[in-house]
Protein backbone atom coordinates (compact mmCIF):
# COMPACT_ATOMS: atom_id res chain seq x y z
CA UNK A 1 0.00 0.00 0.00
CA UNK A 2 2.82 2.40 0.86
CA UNK A 3 4.44 1.70 -2.50
CA UNK A 4 1.26 2.64 -4.40
CA UNK A 5 0.93 5.88 -2.43
CA UNK A 6 4.60 6.68 -2.98
CA UNK A 7 4.31 5.89 -6.70
CA UNK A 8 1.23 8.11 -6.97
CA UNK A 9 3.01 11.02 -5.26
CA UNK A 10 6.08 10.59 -7.48
CA UNK A 11 3.87 10.46 -10.57
CA UNK A 12 2.01 13.63 -9.54
CA UNK A 13 5.34 15.35 -8.83
CA UNK A 14 6.74 14.35 -12.23
CA UNK A 15 3.60 15.51 -14.04
CA UNK A 16 3.83 18.84 -12.20
CA UNK A 17 7.48 19.23 -13.22
CA UNK A 18 6.59 18.40 -16.81
CA UNK A 19 3.81 21.01 -16.89
CA UNK A 20 6.01 23.67 -15.32
CA UNK A 21 8.86 22.80 -17.68
CA UNK A 22 6.60 23.06 -20.73
CA UNK A 23 5.05 26.39 -19.77
CA UNK A 24 6.48 29.11 -22.00
CA UNK A 25 8.36 31.99 -20.41
CA UNK A 26 5.73 34.60 -21.23
CA UNK A 27 7.73 37.53 -19.83
CA UNK A 28 10.56 36.71 -22.21
CA UNK A 29 8.18 36.18 -25.13
CA UNK A 30 6.40 39.50 -24.54
CA UNK A 31 9.73 41.33 -24.29
CA UNK A 32 10.83 39.76 -27.59
CA UNK A 33 7.61 40.88 -29.31
CA UNK A 34 7.83 44.38 -27.86
CA UNK A 35 11.43 44.70 -29.00
CA UNK A 36 10.55 43.38 -32.45
CA UNK A 37 7.67 45.85 -32.68
CA UNK A 38 10.09 48.69 -31.97
CA UNK A 39 12.22 47.63 -34.94
CA UNK A 40 9.18 47.10 -37.21
CA UNK A 41 7.13 50.09 -36.05
CA UNK A 42 7.76 52.10 -39.21
CA UNK A 43 6.24 49.33 -41.31
CA UNK A 44 3.15 49.22 -39.08
CA UNK A 45 2.92 53.00 -39.36
CA UNK A 46 3.04 52.77 -43.18
CA UNK A 47 0.15 50.31 -43.15
CA UNK A 48 -1.78 52.47 -40.69
CA UNK A 49 -1.42 55.49 -42.98
CA UNK A 50 -2.40 53.41 -46.01
CA UNK A 51 -5.55 52.12 -44.24
CA UNK A 52 -6.42 55.57 -42.87
CA UNK A 53 -6.19 57.11 -46.34
CA UNK A 54 -8.11 54.33 -48.07
CA UNK A 55 -11.81 53.90 -48.77
CA UNK A 56 -12.17 51.08 -46.24
CA UNK A 57 -15.01 51.65 -43.83
CA UNK A 58 -15.35 51.33 -40.09
CA UNK A 59 -16.32 47.84 -38.85
CA UNK A 60 -14.70 46.26 -41.88
CA UNK A 61 -12.33 43.31 -41.88
CA UNK A 62 -9.72 43.66 -44.59
CA UNK A 63 -7.96 40.66 -46.05
CA UNK A 64 -4.37 41.22 -47.14
CA UNK A 65 -5.23 40.47 -50.77
CA UNK A 66 -7.47 43.58 -50.76
CA UNK A 67 -4.45 45.85 -50.22
CA UNK A 68 -2.14 47.40 -52.79
CA UNK A 69 0.85 45.33 -53.86
CA UNK A 70 3.20 47.43 -51.72
CA UNK A 71 0.94 47.18 -48.66
CA UNK A 72 0.54 43.43 -49.21
CA UNK A 73 4.31 43.04 -49.23
CA UNK A 74 4.66 44.94 -45.93
CA UNK A 75 1.76 43.01 -44.34
CA UNK A 76 3.22 39.67 -45.41
CA UNK A 77 6.65 40.59 -44.05
CA UNK A 78 5.02 41.48 -40.72
CA UNK A 79 3.04 38.20 -40.60
CA UNK A 80 -0.32 39.97 -40.78
CA UNK A 81 -3.34 37.87 -41.77
CA UNK A 82 -6.02 40.58 -41.75
CA UNK A 83 -6.77 44.10 -40.59
CA UNK A 84 -9.88 45.35 -38.81
CA UNK A 85 -11.15 48.92 -38.65
CA UNK A 86 -13.43 49.87 -35.78
CA UNK A 87 -14.70 53.04 -34.21
CA UNK A 88 -16.35 53.30 -30.83
CA UNK A 89 -16.97 56.04 -28.28
CA UNK A 90 -17.08 58.59 -31.12
CA UNK A 91 -13.30 58.65 -31.32
CA UNK A 92 -11.90 61.06 -33.92
CA UNK A 93 -9.78 58.31 -35.45
CA UNK A 94 -10.62 54.72 -36.27
CA UNK A 95 -8.97 51.96 -34.30
CA UNK A 96 -6.93 49.70 -36.59
CA UNK A 97 -6.20 46.11 -35.53
CA UNK A 98 -3.48 44.09 -37.24
CA UNK A 99 -4.19 40.36 -36.75
CA UNK A 100 -0.99 38.33 -36.74
CA UNK A 101 -0.84 34.94 -38.43
CA UNK A 102 2.86 34.03 -38.36
CA UNK A 103 5.96 34.99 -36.44
CA UNK A 104 5.71 37.07 -33.25
CA UNK A 105 5.75 33.88 -31.11
CA UNK A 106 2.23 33.11 -32.33
CA UNK A 107 2.84 29.39 -31.72
CA UNK A 108 3.13 30.11 -27.98
CA UNK A 109 0.76 33.06 -27.58
CA UNK A 110 -2.06 31.79 -29.83
CA UNK A 111 -3.48 35.27 -30.57
CA UNK A 112 -1.35 38.35 -31.22
CA UNK A 113 -2.74 41.68 -32.39
CA UNK A 114 -1.11 45.06 -32.78
CA UNK A 115 -3.67 47.81 -32.40
CA UNK A 116 -3.47 51.49 -33.19
CA UNK A 117 -6.00 53.37 -31.07
CA UNK A 118 -5.72 57.06 -30.27
CA UNK A 119 -8.55 56.90 -27.70
CA UNK A 120 -7.22 54.18 -25.38
CA UNK A 121 -5.20 55.12 -22.33
CA UNK A 122 -3.62 51.65 -22.36
CA UNK A 123 -1.27 52.73 -25.14
CA UNK A 124 1.15 54.36 -22.71
CA UNK A 125 4.53 52.70 -23.20
CA UNK A 126 5.20 49.75 -20.89
CA UNK A 127 1.70 49.86 -19.39
CA UNK A 128 0.58 46.27 -18.85
CA UNK A 129 -2.81 44.80 -18.04
CA UNK A 130 -3.42 41.11 -17.39
CA UNK A 131 -6.97 39.85 -16.96
CA UNK A 132 -5.96 37.03 -14.59
CA UNK A 133 -6.69 34.33 -17.15
CA UNK A 134 -5.10 34.42 -20.58
CA UNK A 135 -5.24 37.96 -21.94
CA UNK A 136 -2.44 40.52 -21.81
CA UNK A 137 -2.44 44.08 -23.12
CA UNK A 138 0.88 45.93 -23.42
CA UNK A 139 1.18 49.64 -24.12
CA UNK A 140 3.75 50.30 -26.84
CA UNK A 141 3.53 54.11 -26.89
CA UNK A 142 2.35 56.48 -29.62
CA UNK A 143 -1.20 55.05 -29.52
CA UNK A 144 -0.11 51.43 -30.07
CA UNK A 145 -0.89 48.36 -27.98
CA UNK A 146 -0.09 44.66 -28.27
CA UNK A 147 -2.92 42.30 -27.33
CA UNK A 148 -2.31 38.64 -26.65
CA UNK A 149 -4.61 35.77 -25.70
CA UNK A 150 -2.76 32.62 -24.67
CA UNK A 151 -5.90 30.50 -24.30
CA UNK A 152 -5.73 27.64 -26.81
CA UNK A 153 -9.47 27.03 -26.80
Amino acid sequence: MKTKTLNSKVLIFLIGLFIIGCTPNYDKIFKENISKFETKKKEFEKLKVFISNSDFKSNEKILIKQLSTEAQKIANELGIMSIEITNYNNCDENSITFNIEKGWNINKLNVVQFIFDSCKKETKKEKHRYDGNHMDVWGLGDNWIMFSDTDFI
